[in-house]
């Protein structure tokens, strides 16, 4: 038996009609399945986007529903804020503290409270009295004197006590010039002079020149003795309680200027007191070195030359290493200073010298106002120079500094003085110099004209 397995795929209208009757639910079921294509879709991008806009707006609106900032968070700001205004007062109080110091006259500033001109005499005699008193405070006195060493060693001795580089005494002279130069370490903690002082020769020969002059010269003399304070207090600290030279870390003060960089002066010939001999500056004025804005001179049309040249009749101007120039904020001054020290000391100087120091204070700048106790730290070391002691040489002749080796640290230094604590007695003849407002109104001050000539370069040229 064959089966016939042929389809007929004629096309016949016949056919068609048979089957016309399953267009219909064949229609259907091809679109319910497009429309469920759709929905799946759509149900997918909207499950999307539900999740980024609704959900997640919803957890950020509970966030901050837990988080939300209490009732009396306000308080809190205004603590914050109340503590960060005590603070920024506190940095005012403290700079106005910087330069709130103790005077040597409560008679002459800002203007005399007397017509005599002995108000004058009487600040330089002060003067003259409290640079010994820091003197004799870190047990200082100098080298003995050739007249001092003729005493002890007799009248035919002077020819041989001082010789020439290269040239030797006889070594009885020699050993009995070192006993008494060794005796005289012994006694001491460091080697220092009054008369190395511009300041100090110039007010024990003081000669009233105008009250303008001398009103200025007082002025001058106070701050320069602020800076000398600072430097004593920096000897006393490291010294300590060291019973001669030999133990002590600083060995001699070489000098303490305004005017130009610090020079070894020779010993002198005579003494006019115990251990202070005759050699150091001859009564000159040593005013303090101003550092002024050259930009500002320019507009302003200039200044004193006392102040444009740094000291009475020279001719150099001082750089502003830091940018930090005189304003109606702060006064900066630069000075020199040198010092014998111990080998091993010299940083240790450096770190105590930029330390914080404190100083006394009587409220309204009256002789018998309250005293107080402030804080400054106003120095800053610009420059060096460091180099080994040569004891033949004719400086050192006279001096004994122990076994160690020593160096001479001659350094060149800033000082700041934040006006708002002086601003009340300063000098109005001084503030006009410094081409200072005597009441600035909008906190701008009027600068001054420098010299365009320069100071020797920092550490050098100083001999």
């Amino acid at each position: 038996m064959k089966l016939d397995l042929k389809i007929n795929f004629r096309f016949s209208i016949s056919s068609l009609r048979k089957y016309s009757m399953l267009l219909v639910p064949i229609g259907i079921l091809v679109g319910t399945a497009l429309v469920f294509g759709l929905v799946v879709l759509s149900g997918r991008s909207l499950k999307a986007q539900i999740q980024s806009q609704s959900v997640d707006v919803g957890r950020r609106i509970e966030s901050l529903a837990t988080e939300a900032p209490s009732a009396r968070q306000y308080e809190q700001t205004k603590i914050a804020m109340d503590k960060l205004v005590e603070q920024v007062n506190q940095v005012d109080q403290l700079a106005k503290q910087d330069s709130q110091r103790l005077l040597l006259s409560y008679k002459i500033f800002p203007k005399p409270k007397e017509t005599s001109q002995l108000i004058y005499s009487e600040f330089g005699d002060e003067f003259r009295r409290s640079l010994e008193g820091l003197i004799q405070d870190i047990r200082g006195l100098d080298a003995p004197s050739e007249v001092e060493l003729s005493k002890d060693m007799g009248p035919e001795a002077s020819r041989v006590i001082r010789v020439q580089p290269g040239t030797i005494r006889d070594k009885s002279t020699q050993s009995l010039i070192d006993a008494i130069c060794t005796k005289r370490a012994g006694e001491l903690g460091v080697y220092a002079n009054p008369k190395l002082f511009s300041w100090y020769g110039f007010w024990e020969k003081y000669k009233f020149e105008g009250e303008e002059r001398a009103i200025r010269d007082c002025w001058n003399t106070q701050v320069a003795y602020w800076v000398y304070e600072d430097i004593f207090a920096t000897i006393k600290a490291l010294n300590g309680t060291s019973g001669s030279v030999f133990s002590s870390p600083v060995k001699r003060l070489v000098g303490i200027r305004f005017s130009g960089p610090v020079i070894f002066q020779k010993t002198g010939t005579s003494m006019s007191d115990y251990g202070y001999s005759s050699g150091g500056f001859e009564g000159t004025r040593d005013n303090p070195l101003y550092i002024l804005d050259p930009v500002k001179a320019m507009s302003s049309g200039g200044v004193s030359p006392m102040y444009m040249m740094g000291g009475e009749g020279g001719s150099n101007a001082a750089q502003a290493w830091t940018q930090r120039y005189c304003s109606p904020d702060i006064d900066v001054i630069h000075f020199y200073l040198g010092v014998v020290v111990d080998n091993r000391s010299v940083m240790s100087f450096l770190r105590e010298l930029c330390s914080e120091k404190t100083h006394k204070f009587r409220a309204g700048f009256a002789a018998n106002g309250k005293e107080s106790e402030f804080k400054h730290n106003s120095i800053m070391v610009l420059g060096s120079s460091i180099d080994p002691v040569e004891m033949t040489n004719e400086e050192h002749q006279m001096y004994r500094y122990g076994p160690n080796a020593v160096v001479t640290l001659m350094l060149d230094c800033e000082y700041i003085f934040h006006r708002a604590g002086y601003d009340p007695i300063q000098p109005e003849p001084i503030k006009k110099d410094l081409g200072i407002q005597a009441t600035p109104a909008d906190g701008s001050g009027t600068g001054t004209t420098p010299s365009q000539t320069s100071m020797p370069p920092m550490g050098r040229d100083r001999r």
